[in-house]
């Protein structure tokens, strides 16, 4: 899914559930995204997910661009997966650490 399409689906989620449900859903199906690609692209080298973190964190930038109301923070995407990736998957926040400067590129 494109940033565009992301955007317009949180839009209209958000009158009926509400901002915290809206941005949760929209994280979520992100999140959703990362599990697709690495299947799909059959990802199992470290430079295979550093790849699809920064294309999902560069599509994450994007959406913070398109939103007029700003309330989506640039690079807030990798924040949020380096917190959460330290609680559920601490081998990954090895490798967003050790790439942090190549995902952000």
């Amino acid at each position: 899914m494109k940033a565009k399409e992301y955007l317009e689906k949180f839009e209209k989620e958000l009158p009926e559930v509400g901002d915290t449900q809206a941005t949760t859903n929209l994280i979520n199906m992100f999140v959703g995204e990362i599990k697709d690609l690495i299947d799909v692209r059959h990802a199992s080298s470290e430079e295979a997910v550093v790849s699809i973190l920064r294309e999902l964190n560069q599509k994450w930038n994007a959406l913070s661009r398109l939103d007029k109301k700003r309330r989506f923070k640039p690079n807030g995407f990798i924040k949020f997966v380096k917190h959460r990736a330290a609680q559920v998957m601490p081998s990954i926040l090895l490798t967003i650490n050790k790439n942090m400067g190549e995902i952000l590129r």
